[in-house]
C-alpha cells in the first residue's frame, strides 16, 4: 500500500532540492557574466597601461598577481562558507 505522507514528503523534498539547484545555476550563470565583463575591463586597464605585444614580463607579473589574489579570495570565502 502507499504511503500518501510519504509520498508527499518525498515530493517536497525533491521540489526543495530542484529550487536550491536552480537558484545555484542561476548564481553561477550570473557570476560567469560578471566575470566576463571584469575580464574586458581588467584587459582594457592593463592595455592602456602596457601596449600589446611589448612588455611580456608584465602580464606574466599581473597573471601571478591576479591568480594568488582568487587563490586567497577563495580561501577566505571557503573558510567563511564553513561558519
Amino acid at each position: 500500500m502507499v504511503n500518501v505522507e510519504r509520498v508527499k514528503q518525498v515530493s517536497m523534498e525533491i521540489t526543495t532540492e530542484f529550487r536550491e539547484r536552480l537558484v545555484l545555476l542561476m548564481t553561477t550563470a550570473f557570476g560567469v557574466v560578471a566575470a566576463l565583463f571584469w575580464q574586458d575591463a581588467i584587459r582594457d586597464m592593463i592595455n592602456a597601461f602596457v601596449p600589446p605585444g611589448e612588455g611580456w614580463q608584465y602580464e606574466l607579473i599581473i597573471a601571478i598577481l591576479i591568480t594568488f589574489l582568487a587563490v586567497l579570495s577563495l580561501y577566505i570565502l571557503t573558510k567563511f562558507g564553513r561558519k
